[in-house]
């Protein structure tokens, strides 16, 4: 169902994010699929005998495990002899994501995840217009089990005002304080959210408690200027205790300006002011 078009290029289904759990050898996969409401006209799609088996639009954390790890480690290598992986993966979790809202609008396009310890972060959407209201709600999952994921009750909400808005890709990490730090990211705006207390279960205020431009960011010296972008976001935190943020974007390629598909990876170092995680911080 994530194959609808015989090119992998309906647009709408797709994989995004991907974590390694840090109980066992775990990965968890986010998907998106349009199902029903895919464009019919695009070349490819089912016939329309079949449109309505297809399922409605849904989300799914897709966990798969690792059976076979060539080297021991949490980031040993897969790569056997004739350089080959050796792993073989297999889905022995799935959970779906599709959440109705009043306004007639479902949130069901989960994309960049981010871990912290044991807590998977799960932006999830609907990024168009033609599907509804443009909105978001960012949710928490216990993988300490990670056949038997669990939601935590606790919820970022940017389905109303003072935000309505995307969340593409979110990332959390624990202060030294003990609270927490979430990042959020849409196309164009990067929102920062930190926790009440120093208990996840406590929540977060529903207005961001900063928002930054992409465009408003520094380039390092020598380095040509570029926005901040990333399609998976992830905290990293470096023993001083200086915050970094890490950027995982996909380029495709242009025939047009003669380009290749390119994937890359930026890291912007974070400087909140006098480390008050309140203020708007500055990211080169």
């Amino acid at each position: 169902s994530y194959s609808l078009n015989p090119d992998h290029d309906v647009g709408d289904n797709h994989f995004q994010g991907v974590q390694r759990l840090r109980a066992g050898s775990y990965l968890v996969v986010s998907g998106s699929n349009i199902g029903r409401d895919a464009d019919k006209n695009r070349e490819g799609l089912p016939s329309p005998a079949a449109w309505k088996d297809l399922p409605p639009p849904q989300g799914d954390l897709i966990v798969l495990r690792i059976d076979n790890r060539a080297t021991p480690g949490a980031f040993g290598s897969n790569i056997g002899a004739g350089g080959l992986p050796t792993e073989s993966a297999t889905v022995v979790a799935q959970v779906p994501i599709r959440l109705p809202l009043r306004s007639g609008t479902t949130l069901w396009h989960p994309g960049g995840l981010s871990t912290c310890g044991d807590i998977l972060v799960v932006p999830v959407e609907n990024y168009s217009p033609k599907h509804g209201e443009v909105c978001a709600q960012i949710l928490f999952y216990d993988f300490s089990v990670p056949e038997r994921p669990k939601r935590i009750p606790v919820m970022i909400d940017r389905t109303v005002e003072p935000v309505k808005d995307k969340a593409g890709a979110a990332a959390m990490i624990r202060l030294r304080d003990g609270r927490f730090l979430v990042a959020s990211r849409t196309t164009t705006r990067l929102s920062f959210y930190v926790s009440r207390t120093t208990q996840l279960i406590d929540g977060f205020d529903s207005r961001p408690a900063s928002v930054l431009d992409e465009k408003q960011v520094n380039a390092a010296p020598s380095l040509a200027f570029t926005k901040f972008g990333g399609s998976s976001i992830n905290f990293v935190q470096q023993r001083d205790g200086t915050l970094f943020l890490v950027g995982f974007s996909r380029f495709k390629a242009d025939p047009d300006a003669k380009t290749d598909e390119r994937h890359v990876v930026s890291l912007w170092r974070a400087d909140f002011p006098k480390n008050d995680y309140r203020a708007r911080p500055q990211l080169t």
